[in-house]
C-alpha cells in the first residue's frame, strides 16, 4: 500500500514536472514571438516616418536574439522528451504494482 502510494506520488510529481518544462517553452516561444511582432512594427512605424526601418547595428542584434531562441529549441525539446520518458517508465511501474 505505501509502496503503491509512492509510486503514485511519483507519477504526479513528473506530470507537474512535464508541466513546468511545457509552460516554460510556450512561454519562451509567445515571448520571440512577442519581440519578434514589436520589432517588425517599429521597422514599418520607422519607414513610415521617412526614415531607414532599422539600423545595421539593430538588425544585428535582432538576428543575434533570434538565432538564440533558435538555438535553445533542441535542448527545449530534449528536456521534453527525457521528462516524457521519465513519467512512461514510472507509470509502467505504477501499473507493474498495483
Amino acid at each position: 500500500s505505501q509502496v503503491l502510494l509512492n509510486q503514485l506520488r511519483a507519477v504526479f510529481d513528473q506530470i507537474i514536472e512535464l508541466q513546468n518544462a511545457q509552460d516554460a517553452m510556450y512561454r519562451a516561444a509567445l515571448e520571440e514571438l512577442q519581440l519578434r511582432l514589436q520589432f517588425e512594427e517599429r521597422k514599418k512605424q520607422r519607414e513610415l516616418e521617412g526614415k531607414w526601418g532599422v539600423t545595421a547595428s539593430e538588425d544585428e542584434e535582432e538576428s543575434k536574439r533570434m538565432k538564440e531562441f533558435q538555438d535553445s529549441i533542441p535542448k527545449m525539446c530534449s528536456q521534453l522528451r527525457i521528462l516524457t520518458h521519465f513519467y512512461q517508465v514510472l507509470l509502467r511501474l505504477y501499473i507493474f504494482f498495483i
